[in-house]
């Protein structure tokens, strides 16, 4: 069953009994994010933004430092990226931790926010000792353009770096997310609980649960026997045909058909009456026992 095509109200399982599969989905929509950019994939492409624009800015440098060897030029654009970008993020989520309660450890914060710092440093620098390189052969003085673009390219990885611990830091929430494992643990306990209740339930309910069982298993037992007393008289029926098919001797066929087939078959046939009649006489006497312990019951009352 569904209402305005959301998640079912309530389920059915194989063995026929009826969820209410509510509850869960209750918990689920609760820390539900309001806002679209707290929501895990946005917050996720933002940050992997901040890293390409970073990467970009990163290869402009080393391609004008490390001309000479070019093959160094990618792990150097990694490590700088690394810890200007990936770090951050992570120091993020770390605060996030300390701040909630989660954990503890503020000297490794300390070291975590070191690393984008040294990376923005070493940025910097490096940026500025090259601005040389960016003037034309023919110029002296450093031109205000050079000088702007060297400007960006230092800030736009610091800014870049806070906007990655920013955004690690608000759209995670440790305690949040603790809570409503807890919560849906809770309901499934709860759950386990009411079937467990139900079951005692039932067992309560049922006074004659003993009885039934035993009378159910007396059930099993006489026919179980009757499909024995069966194939015995189709196997009985059967020796005696192939016996005397392979004898083929008229007296022996003669004393097949008679004597001894017809005692086994009395034998087994008598055995099945007694069974039956046995059953029916217990039967009876529980029942009349029943009745001549109620009646001195309603007597009394």
């Amino acid at each position: 069953m569904k209402k305005n095509n959301s998640k079912p109200i309530i389920k059915l399982t194989n063995e026929g009994e009826i969820l209410h599969g509510n509850e869960i989905n209750i918990i689920e929509e609760k820390y539900k994010p309001d806002n679209l950019f707290f929501r895990a994939p946005v917050s996720y492409i933002l940050m992997v933004l901040c890293c390409v624009i970073d990467l970009a800015f990163f290869k402009s440098l080393f391609e004008t430092v490390s001309y000479d060897s070019p093959e160094m030029i990618p792990l150097e654009i990694a490590v700088l990226a690394f810890g200007a970008d990936i770090v951050a993020a992570y120091a993020g989520v770390v605060a996030k931790q300390i701040r909630q309660g989660v954990r503890k450890g503020k000297g490794n914060l300390i070291l975590l926010l070191l690393v984008p710092i040294i990376s923005l440093i070493v940025n910097g620098f490096l940026r500025v000792s090259t601005m040389s390189i960016m003037v034309p052969p023919d110029s002296i003085v450093i031109d205000p353009a050079t000088k702007a673009l060297t400007m960006t390219a230092i800030v736009a990885p610091i800014l870049t770096s806070v906007g990655n611990f920013a955004i690690s830091f608000e759209c995670y929430n440790p305690l949040a997310v603790k809570m409503k494992r807890e919560e849906i643990s809770i309901e499934l306990l709860k759950d386990i609980c009411r079937r467990f209740r139900a079951v005692i339930t039932d067992y309560e309910c049922d006074a004659n649960f003993e009885e039934r069982l035993q009378k159910i298993d007396e059930e099993k037992l006489i026919n179980a026997k009757k499909i024995l007393i069966n194939d015995a008289f189709i196997l009985n029926d059967y020796v005696r045909v192939k016996m005397m098919e392979y004898l083929g001797d008229p007296t022996a066929t003669n004393i097949l058909s008679k004597s001894k087939c017809e005692e086994i078959t009395s034998k087994l046939d008598s055995e099945l009456k007694a069974m039956e009649s046995m059953y029916i006489e217990k039967t009876t006497t529980t029942a009349n026992n029943k009745k001549s312990f109620i009646k001195p019951v309603k007597e009394a009352v």
